[in-house]
């Protein structure tokens, strides 16, 4: 009736870092590279709202990879994000391009002691410039300012998405999925 799943997050220790300029020193020289690439490439952040756009890119993410999403799913993501939103317990961060052009966004959920990277999603033509990892130093730069614990990138269990979050040296940390079965067996 049960199944029970071990799956992995990748938790990072802000409490452990003096600030945030000393925490990016222990982040892998790539993430630091890609920050300072998207700032000097014209990147700059929004703090707007902007859930079409999301959802936009959210779209792109999945067409980069051949993976049709269908438009119930795109809307449940949707309707979750302005809710989270609407709820005061999310942000939204976007990166726009020198042309106003909103190349990237993530959505990061709090509590009082956590945030948790929920959502990531990106114009595949914009990859190079790093916009994902600016937004998501941004993020934790804001996680550092408004006194959080931890920031919990939410799951590490594919190896490129894995190795993405664990160069913000995040530490693996298990956790467990329970699944109940309404079929008697």
């Amino acid at each position: 009736r049960y199944s029970i799943d071990l799956r992995y997050t990748g938790i990072i220790s802000i409490s452990e870092h003096q600030s945030f300029s000393k925490y990016l020193t222990s982040v892998r020289s790539s993430r630091r590279q890609d920050y300072k690439k998207s700032q000097k490439s014209g990147i700059t952040l929004s703090r707007k709202n902007l859930v079409s756009d999301f959802i936009r890119l959210y779209g792109l993410t999945f067409a980069r990879q051949s993976i049709q999403i269908p438009s119930a799913k795109i809307k449940i993501t949707r309707d979750l994000v302005l809710s989270l939103l609407n709820s005061g317990i999310a942000r939204l961060l976007s990166a726009i391009d020198q042309n106003g052009y909103i190349c990237s966004s993530v959505v990061i959920v709090s509590d009082h002691i956590c945030d948790y990277y929920m959502f990531g999603a990106s114009d595949p033509d914009f990859r190079s410039y790093g916009v994902n990892t600016f937004l998501l130093l941004e993020a934790l730069k804001d996680s550092f300012e408004s006194g959080k614990k931890y920031f919990d990138m939410v799951g590490i269990n594919s190896p490129n998405r894995g190795d993405f979050k664990t160069s913000f040296n995040s530490i693996p940390s298990q956790f467990f999925t329970v699944k109940i079965s309404n079929t008697a067996q």
